[in-house]
């Protein structure tokens, strides 16, 4: 708690408590780094926030069951989206679900605050000039002030694990700026590869449910980490 004056925090990345690591996960006013500088007009009271693997407040974690929230990769692993601490999560287990530990070097996949994740894969085979390509694509929906965009990450297995790709182009899939984030667009993803292509085919459903426009949507094209070829809409 400080007052009138300049104040830096800092964080430790990973705390391990009685054998279980719990990731940082941002401070409870919702700012996502690390360390920072703070200048408090008044008394401030800031929390540094951890999460664990397979670890939630939210009821609604799993919720939807219209979305893929698990899936099974060809070379044996599994993954699954959720939701805690009101950030969308991606875990990983190599041996079957025995255990899991948080992607994404444990940070969440929105930018703020989101919700509502899908998952899904594709597996592009070694052929000239392609090499072997595991591939997940979260598609989830990501608060934008009051309203909100459905995004996309995409991981790619390297050196044994799956590393989150940076994109080159935007993340953002779909921009819904005349709905509100409280409505659950409930987005589900799927994905289908090509042997001869690094890109997966996808297609992206969601929901609209102002009074205007209100249905079931749909997105479909090409996904890579290079950006998204959008087809129709």
């Amino acid at each position: 708690t400080v007052e009138q004056n300049q104040k830096h925090l800092s964080a430790t990345q990973v705390k391990n408590v009685a054998g279980k690591n719990y990731y940082f996960a941002g401070w409870s006013d919702k700012d996502p780094n690390l360390t920072r500088d703070i200048y408090p007009a008044d008394d401030t009271k800031l929390t540094a926030l951890y999460k664990g693997s397979q670890l939630s407040g939210d009821a609604s974690a799993y919720t939807n069951n219209s979305q893929h929230k698990i899936v099974r990769t060809t070379d044996g692993w599994l993954h699954q989206t959720y939701v805690s601490m009101n950030h969308v999560w991606i875990e990983h287990s190599s041996n079957g679900g025995t255990s899991w530990f948080i992607g994404n070097n444990g940070q969440p996949l929105d930018n703020g605050e989101g919700k509502c994740p899908s998952i899904d894969w594709w597996y592009t085979q070694s052929s000239a000039g392609h090499p072997e390509n595991h591939n997940l694509v979260v598609a989830y929906q990501q608060k934008e002030n009051s309203a909100y965009s459905i995004r996309y990450a995409i991981f790619e297995k390297q050196s044994s694990t799956y590393i989150k790709k940076s994109l080159l182009s935007s993340e953002t899939l779909y921009l819904a700026s005349n709905e509100s984030y409280t409505s659950n667009a409930n987005p589900n993803i799927t994905v289908g590869g090509n042997n001869n292509d690094s890109r997966g085919y996808f297609v992206l459903t969601f929901e609209k449910k102002n009074a205007s426009d209100a249905g079931i949507y749909w997105i479909y094209g090409q996904i890579s980490w290079n950006g998204v070829g959008i087809s129709n809409s």
